[in-house]
């Protein structure tokens, strides 16, 4: 699937007994004669008495993928592998993506090599999934080892040398892609694989294990096992689903691996673009990661979000990211309304909000600021609309109280010399509407108010440092999530010689290029995870 698409799976439940569909073995999955169909760089892959070989002779300095072209979803692979020697490294991803035109790959992998045998990890991506290695008791180190992996539905299942070694139920569970075998970065290494049995809509059986015994042995990911919101993966929830999704317990709290959405319209916008608030959200978390997707768009309001053709609901981005708590920004441009468009703003804000619960109901609102009176008589003075201005924002305290959301209320939010043009917040209201912000959330002031200097810069170096590199990903993830060339790269004008690679019947390359920006965006997360933990 194309990472940037915001389509939507439609995912029907599993049952835990029979399959929707027959059960069908790939014939043509490997040939057992050459790598026909299989993609991935030259120079380590070959074809050696019926085995797929990766071979270097020298240190690499990446991992290296040998992709098949058959997409799987509910699948049983059989295989045996050799890797030699065993203290290197190498796996299978399935349900899987390419990434850099097949160089790299994003998704579950079954890990191959000492002190890592038979373990789940989730490549470019989640990364430790189980890994519990209770399989690696059965390898038989420098020889050949059966290996199997079981994928049915958010379920998945691997044994070595038929022990069961991973079980594992996945709310957030990819649920269907490819399959390819990899050879590890590091010194030199050959790892071997043969006798590749794929079988789609398989039963329900491994290691000897009926399906009841298989259930019994599930557990959730290592990313969320402790989480105190799981969040379902579906498309459309049903009322009582709905109804089961955890509001805040205790107050405002990130919770682990939090994906933090922000929304709203020009001012939300300009928060991913000086990255104050982000900083603060950050610095909340501790030493865990936590992540923060800035969706704000200008002009946004609860009315109409336009988006370009093609481009996706809220929800579709909302479950693409996996989002767990939503910041929402409305009411500022829609309260010039008047008072007696309330009534409407509500009808339309409880649509936008029903969008955004078909995801999470961990969502915080964020009342209207005034208007200040701009210092240039060539701009409009809106400071008449305070009065509408705090009858909105008493609106969405209630409504807030309503859905047992969390407010963060601006009413006695100082504007006075704050804003650009008595609307838009200077760097410095800016600062300052992030540290109101999450004063509120948290009940305690996040730093000295005088934190930031004159320049729009911590004072402190490493808080700086974390605000800079923030600001860099921001950049990246705007690029990716809504990149200008959208309509040609995506949208309603495919057929135009930009969005195509000059060669006749060669694919689209924009879409290719705009997927490289992940990788970016994934060592940038990097960058200010490191940057945090230094930070005491």
């Amino acid at each position: 699937m194309r990472y940037l698409t915001f389509l939507i799976f439609t995912v029907i439940s599993i049952p835990l007994c029979g399959r929707s569909e027959p059960q069908r073995v790939e014939e043509d999955f490997f040939n057992g004669t050459d790598l026909s169909g299989w993609k991935g760089n030259e120079g380590f892959w070959t074809v050696k008495e019926g085995a797929i070989v990766g071979h270097s002779d020298s240190k690499i300095s990446k991992n290296e993928f040998l992709w098949s072209p058959v997409k799987v979803k509910d699948f049983h692979l059989s295989l045996e592998v050799k890797l030699e020697p065993n203290t290197c490294n190498a796996g299978i991803q399935f349900r899987s993506r390419p990434i850099n035109d097949y160089g790299q790959a994003r998704g579950y992998q079954a890990d191959v090599g000492q002190n890592v045998w038979g373990r789940l990890y989730h490549e470019h991506g989640r990364k430790k999934l189980d890994w519990r290695g209770a399989g690696e008791a059965a390898v038989k180190p420098g020889e050949w080892n059966h290996y199997e992996i079981l994928a049915v539905g958010d379920r998945i299942w691997t044994a070595i040398n038929g022990k069961l070694s991973v079980a594992i139920q996945d709310p957030k569970a990819d649920l269907e892609g490819q399959i390819a075998v990899q050879i590890h970065s590091g010194p030199p290494q050959t790892v071997q694989y043969r006798n590749l049995k794929l079988t789609h809509n398989p039963a329900v059986s491994l290691a000897g294990m009926s399906e009841e015994d298989l259930n019994a042995a599930l557990i959730p990911p290592e990313d969320i096992k402790n989480s105190a919101a799981i969040i379902p993966r579906s498309v459309s929830p049903g009322l009582e689903e709905r109804r089961s999704l955890p509001h805040f317990k205790n107050g405002f709290q990130t919770g682990k691996n939090p994906v933090i959405v922000l929304t709203g319209g020009t001012d939300v916008v300009k928060q991913s673009r000086n990255g104050y608030l982000e900083t603060l959200l950050t610095r909340l978390s501790g030493n865990k990661p936590v992540l923060v997707r800035n969706l704000g768009w200008q002009a946004d309001t609860v009315y109409a979000q336009q988006r370009p053709r093609e481009f996706g609901t809220h929800f579709d981005t909302l479950n693409r990211i996996d989002a767990s708590i939503v910041i929402a920004t409305f009411g500022q441009m829609e309260s010039l309304d008047g008072v007696q468009k309330i009534p409407d703003f509500l009808a339309a804000y409880r649509t936008l909000l029903d969008e955004y619960e078909r995801k999470t109901k961990q969502i915080v609102l964020v009342t209207p600021h005034r208007f200040e009176k701009p210092e240039s008589d060539l701009l409009p003075d809106l400071t008449a609309h305070n009065e509408s201005v705090e009858k909105y924002s008493e609106a969405i305290r209630e409504l807030a109280k309503e859905r047992n959301y969390i407010c963060v209320d601006l009413k006695n939010f100082e504007v006075a010399g704050q804003t650009l043009d008595g609307i838009h917040f200077t760097d410095q209201g800016h600062w300052k509407l992030a540290f109101e912000t999450v004063s509120q959330l948290t009940g305690a002031a996040p730093l000295s108010g005088d934190a930031v200097n004159e320049s729009g810069a911590f004072s402190d170096p490493q808080l700086e440092a974390l605000r800079q590199a923030i600001v860099k990903k921001n950049f990246l993830w705007h690029q990716h999530w809504r990149p200008t060339n959208w309509a040609f790269a995506y949208g309603d004008r495919q057929k135009v010689p930009s969005s195509h690679d000059h060669r006749p019947g060669k694919p689209r390359w924009m879409p290719k290029e705009i997927d490289q920006i992940i990788g970016l965006i994934e060592n940038a997360e990097g960058d200010i995870q490191t940057l945090n933990n230094q930070i005491k």
